[in-house]
């Protein structure tokens, strides 16, 4: 049914298939592919090619556990910029960069360790920028759902990592899904204590969503999340 829906892009879509079967893994834009197809083709049927390239493309050149469309099969992509901000001279010097606060495209960020003994990853930009000084730390921030691509910074686990994010149920489930990667995690403002202490200041409404509790969450962490889901709560 999908392939009947979608009769008048097959030309398009087979041509798509043949050339990631002779160049696999290009290292190019979608849009760079030179074959007479819209420049938005590929990014636009995405689900079709998805499972068929699966089936065609020889599995070494597959990265079988990822589902992004780009990394999965080798094409160049807009990478996400990381709000990076050094919180001690010392640190900003050590790494050669003349920028307090910058923004690092993620992969770059990859293969650039830095030598810091705490990072402090933080959802909301101005807390970022307003966090105050510690010799050994940096701060990165403004990833939203989009921390996730930070299992892709390796040397994270080499360090003391902090997460401050929303006081709700979203920010609790980021949060679990960052432990998946770097299991050394520790939260901070993301309690019920400091729930309680702020309700009813600084509370506005939730989603209203009602799931499951997330799995690597502590038992003060767990707390404040039942909270957020049983009062429809968050704290920005």
């Amino acid at each position: 049914m999908l392939l009947i829906a979608n009769l008048k892009a097959v030309d398009g879509l087979l041509n798509v298939v043949e050339y990631q079967k002779l160049h696999p893994r290009p290292g190019v834009f979608a849009r760079e592919i030179p074959l007479s197809v819209d420049t938005k083709f590929i990014e636009q049927n995405a689900g079709i090619l998805e499972p068929w390239l699966n089936i065609v493309l020889p599995p070494e050149t597959i990265r079988a556990d990822e589902r992004h469309f780009e990394r999965r099969f080798g094409l160049r992509y807009a990478e996400p910029q990381v709000l990076l901000r050094f919180l001690g001279p010392a640190l900003q010097r050590s790494a050669g960069s003349p920028w307090r606060e910058c923004s690092v495209p993620l992969h770059s960020l990859a293969e650039s360790p830095i030598e810091a003994v705490t990072v402090i990853i933080v959802e909301n930009k101005v807390n970022l920028l307003t966090l105050p000084p510690m010799p050994v730390a940096i701060a990165i921030g403004g990833l939203g759902n989009g921390i996730v691509d930070l299992t892709y910074v390796p040397w994270l686990a080499n360090c003391a990592v902090w997460y401050c994010g929303d006081l709700d149920v979203e920010g609790f489930e980021i949060l679990s899904r960052l432990r998946i990667r770097f299991p050394q995690t520790r939260s901070f403002l993301m309690d019920a204590a400091t729930l309680e202490r702020w309700k009813d200041s600084l509370t506005v409404p939730g989603s209203k969503r009602q799931p499951s509790v997330p799995p690597l969450l502590t038992d003060v962490e767990m707390a404040a999340f039942s909270l957020c889901v049983a009062d429809n709560l968050r704290i920005e």
